[in-house]
């Protein structure tokens, strides 16, 4: 899990939320109300929902592979926040995000990485 990733989980577990955050490789450090899993989010995720609201901080190319998990985990109308992207990718990724049942409800550029927050319908 990258650092902004971690920082999101763990400001929502110090809120109060019920956070889990999957990985690969190496064990972020603890904090405070999130689990940390390891494994692959196309088999995990659909397992941790429904939930109302998903982070995924990774490739475009990855995004795109775990749509339908992610969607399978969301509760109808739950936001995913996809991110992780070149800001390029956008144009790219915009369509396959709403073939995939999903509609844009916003997004930011910082630096030339892109994301967007979109709801499953």
């Amino acid at each position: 899990m990258s650092g902004i990733g971690l920082a999101l989980a763990a400001g929502f577990g110090a809120a109060g939320a019920r956070v889990t955050a999957l990985g690969l490789g190496a064990s972020p450090p603890a904090a405070h109300g999130v689990t940390f899993l390891e494994g692959d989010a196309a088999d995990l995720a659909p397992l941790l929902g429904p939930c109302e609201l998903l982070v995924s901080n990774i490739l475009r190319s990855v995004n795109t592979r775990l749509l339908p998990a992610i969607a399978a985990a969301l509760v109808p109308g739950g936001l995913a926040v996809f991110a992780g992207m070149e800001e390029p990718e956008a144009e790219v990724f915009r369509p396959v995000l709403t073939r995939a049942g999903f509609t844009p409800v916003g997004e930011t550029v910082d630096a030339g990485w892109w994301a967007v927050a979109a709801r499953r319908g």
